[in-house]
């Protein structure tokens, strides 16, 4: 047996890695109203990029991951649509918790 990785949602996390502190500072109305977004960029650490939480779909999954962090660091074309890859960013969860209202 072995342990994996997984994200609550079971989809991977990949992309930059967002200064959860400054997240929860910029987006904290969301907790009050999560159809009011703020048009602010989200912050990250400059350079730090990660792909993670494949779970027992990592080697379907790593590969396209590993492409669209390449794309993305390197300003090339996407592989992926980006409603997807929006869909793969890390701080996803730092959103929710804010709107769902938990501490995280």
């Amino acid at each position: 047996t072995g342990i994996r990785a997984a994200s609550p949602d079971k989809t991977p996390y990949a992309g930059p890695v967002p200064d959860a502190e400054a997240w929860r500072n910029d987006y904290a109305s969301l907790g009050k109203d999560a159809t009011r977004i703020p048009d602010i960029p989200g912050r990250h650490y400059p350079g730090l990029w990660i792909s993670t939480a494949h779970g027992s779909r990592g080697l379907s999954s790593a590969p396209l991951c590993a492409e669209v962090l390449a794309s993305r660091i390197c300003d090339e074309p996407l592989p992926l649509e980006w409603p997807l890859v929006d869909h793969l960013h890390p701080g996803r969860r730092i959103i929710r918790d804010l709107v769902r209202g938990n501490k995280g």
